[in-house]
């Protein structure tokens, strides 16, 4: 992951990843082999190969369901909402990112509702659901600034502006 976000290297990522999972399989830990299965699609996602992403996030999510992390599920969700919004199908997209909206709030994980809320204000906004997205704007930005995480911020601001676009109040 390092070489993904830190060196924006993706081509030396793809090794580690195949690596790490072929030892986690060797040693059966399941989790370990949710959760690199996770970060290869994710690889694949930035990479533009939705469809393996796709493929490799719904093994993961399988996997977290079979272990019982509801937390990575919820994780999970969100990824699989991202690259099916990326192809265009927001519709598929809005129904992951609820399912993580839903599993997050039963575990009272206050910052980890954040994410979906912003992706879900995204689909909203593509709908024409500008008060629904302006709500979920407004609720994770509220989420975020309470745990600090200014980065995450960041996409509710660009949530805000893009909702101020569409509604013809580009200024």
């Amino acid at each position: 992951m390092v070489a993904i976000f830190g060196e924006k290297n993706v081509k030396k990522a793809q090794p580690f990843l195949e690596q790490s999972f072929e030892l986690y399989q060797k040693h059966g830990d399941q989790w370990g082999m949710a959760l690199v299965l996770h970060n290869l699609g994710f690889l694949a996602s930035v990479q533009g190969q939705y469809a393996e992403a796709e493929e490799r996030f719904l093994k993961s999510l399988t996997k977290f369901q079979e272990l019982g992390d509801k937390f990575r599920v919820g994780y999970v969700l969100i990824s699989l909402g991202e690259v099916v919004r990326l192809q265009g199908e927001y519709e598929r997209a809005g129904k992951y990112y609820e399912q993580s909206l839903v599993i997050m709030g039963d575990l009272h994980s206050r910052f980890s509702l954040g994410f979906p809320m912003v992706n879900l204000a995204f689909v909203s906004l593509h709908a024409s659901d500008h008060r629904k997205a302006t709500a979920l704007l407004e609720e994770s930005l509220k989420l975020f600034y309470e745990s600090g995480h200014e980065t995450n911020m960041t996409f509710c601001l660009m949530g805000f502006a893009s909702v101020l676009v569409v509604i013809g109040k580009p200024e």
